[in-house]
């Protein structure tokens, strides 16, 4: 016979476990943009930005719905991070992809101060009119896709700790 003792704590096993594999997974995911993220800035590949949009966007919807019911089911803070990611590897991780993004977006808006750049009449123009070289927007296009991995990295990372976000709390190391 099990008592609600041991029901409790087998519901706590199982949630961790599947917190295992979903961030396992979200590793994995994270590595893959990082890597298109590099692709794009070194110009080994080129995506279309509205792809890019469109993949970031799949990728929050998928793992939106497992983040919340971890962050429902987790009521009683008995998740932890999975036993290979230490809470200073995992805050030191979440604060350079921060840093990075915002490095990104500001380098877009000095460079870039009246994006997009985009081709009318045979011509590579901002919204002011001023003109740019097929070079110089080959490079806007790199700035774009890099602003939006990054901001894709540091979206997901915070859909993934979300079972972990308990407001008020100074237990909320994640955040």
């Amino acid at each position: 016979m099990t008592t609600p003792h041991n029901h409790q704590k087998m519901q706590n096993r199982n949630l961790q476990k599947l917190y295992f594999y979903y961030f396992s997974a979200a590793l994995g995911v994270l590595g893959g943009l990082s890597i298109l993220l590099l692709a794009s800035l070194f110009s080994i590949i080129h995506v279309e930005t509205k792809y890019a949009i469109s993949l970031i966007l799949l990728i929050i919807l998928l793992f939106v719905p497992v983040s919340f019911y971890l962050k429902v089911k987790n009521k009683n803070h008995s998740l932890k991070t999975p036993s290979f990611a230490s809470e200073k590897s995992v805050k030191a991780i979440r604060i350079a992809t921060f840093i990075f993004f915002i490095l990104v977006f500001l380098y877009g808006i000095l460079v870039y101060p009246y994006a997009p750049i985009k081709l009318e009449g045979g011509i590579f123009t901002d919204k002011t009119g001023q003109e740019y070289s097929y070079i110089q927007y080959l490079n806007f296009q790199k700035w774009e896709l890099a602003y939006l991995y990054s901001w894709g990295l540091v979206l997901l990372q915070g859909v993934i700790f979300l079972p972990f976000w308990n407001r008020g709390s100074k237990k909320s190391w994640i955040f």
